[in-house]
């Protein structure tokens, strides 16, 4: 009877998890990740933001000098509409300056140096402006974007509208 008062317990047995099917996955995984970010090129178009500016009053001839305007490029698929906002202009000179280019895909290099040749004489005209407005519609391709982009800030040795800005729909007043 005091055999079945003392009843033995069982070791428990000890248990050890297997972790070298971790490691050999982390031994695969991490060099495949430092592989795989090398490869990862992020590029970044350089652009910023509109920005409203007051101007400063001074006298007459020193203002018709000074007049700064802002080129604005409405892009589409099939066209360039080139329009100019200045508060220093009036109504009709303004709409003066008003262009459009058709843009063809097989013309596409006689759009471009009719686009340069309207921003250069905007430039000659009030030189000390220096910001584009880029607005580009919903169909206009990634490339046709850039194409502008760069033909608005340097055309040959001439640097014509430094500052770009990518902006939505503008109005010309």
């Amino acid at each position: 009877m005091a055999a079945l008062g003392t009843r033995r317990k069982r070791p428990e047995p000890d248990v050890e998890i297997n972790m070298v099917p971790i490691m050999n996955m982390f031994l695969v995984l991490i060099p495949f990740l430092l592989m795989s970010a090398s490869f990862l090129h992020l590029k970044a178009i350089d652009t910023s933001v509109p920005v409203r500016a007051e101007t400063s009053l001074s006298s007459e001839d020193s203002k018709k000098k000074e007049v700064v305007v802002t080129a604005v490029v409405k892009l589409t698929y099939t066209g360039v509409r080139l329009s100019v906002t200045s508060p220093e202009l009036t109504e009709d000179q303004l709409k003066s300056l008003d262009t459009r280019i058709e843009w063809t895909k097989d013309k596409e290099t006689e759009m471009l140096e009719e686009l340069v040749i309207y921003l250069r004489g905007i430039k000659n005209k009030y030189p000390k402006s220096n910001t584009l407005i880029l607005s580009p519609a919903d169909d206009v391709i990634y490339k046709d974007i850039v194409t502008v982009m760069d033909v608005a800030r340097k055309s040959g040795e001439t640097t014509l509208f430094p500052i770009v800005v990518v902006s939505g729909e503008v109005s010309s007043s």
